[in-house]
């Protein structure tokens, strides 16, 4: 199944909208933070704490809900912290270590790079293939 990038999908949805295309004016545009939805999206995805931010747009609201509801979907997969088994054979990869893709079987130990920023290793799940 192709790959659909959804956010050219989502910026050209809002073509009529007033903000469009206004961070192209530079220091006259009016940026009012169309990209926070990505960067609440980000501190979820990788466990970013985000409790210092307190600026109008960013959705901390969205953010706080999405961490309050566990995973229930059986087709998505868990993130997993370095140390602990393997919960699904499949792709996995950690933004700890540059080309860390790989394949890791079900129950096998997820390995730490204690060379990275935050000293703690997450994997996340791509695939099968």
């Amino acid at each position: 199944m192709p790959r659909i990038c959804l956010r050219n999908q989502w910026y050209s949805a809002f073509r009529q909208a007033s903000w469009h295309d206004t961070h192209l004016q530079g220091e006259e545009g009016n940026c009012v933070g169309y990209w926070a939805f990505e960067a609440g999206a980000i501190a979820f995805l990788y466990g970013i704490d985000d409790s210092k931010i307190d600026h109008m747009v960013y959705p901390k609201d969205l953010v706080e809900y999405a961490r309050n509801h566990p995973i229930s979907n059986a087709s998505q997969v868990a993130r997993i912290d370095a140390g602990q088994p393997c919960s699904k054979t499949g792709y996995w990869f950690t933004p700890a270590q540059a080309n860390s893709r790989r394949r890791f079987s079900h129950r096998e130990i997820m390995p730490e790079f204690g060379e990275s920023n935050s000293n703690h290793t997450i994997w996340y799940w791509t695939g099968e293939d």
